[in-house]
């Protein structure tokens, strides 16, 4: 689905991409990669409710992959 979405966005079809990107998320939650590219898609269309969403999303993500990562070293 997310390379299908990637399709969509290079040929310019936002709508469609976006589509595609939220149900690659249906599969995968937590794949940052994804996010980031539906956050760009959601800004490059306007939508930064939507944007804004997607980036608290990621940063909730990426901060427990920090926090993960410390707990391994034990810190």
């Amino acid at each position: 689905l997310a390379l299908l979405a990637n399709a969509y966005r290079q040929k310019g079809n936002l709508p469609q991409a976006a589509r595609h990107y939220e149900k690659a998320l249906l599969e995968e939650p937590s794949d940052v990669a994804i996010l980031h590219r539906l956050r760009e898609v959601y800004q490059a269309m306007g939508s930064d409710q939507d944007a804004a969403e997607i980036e608290r999303r990621i940063d909730e993500l990426e901060m427990g992959n920090v926090f993960d990562a410390n707990s391994g070293l034990g810190l």
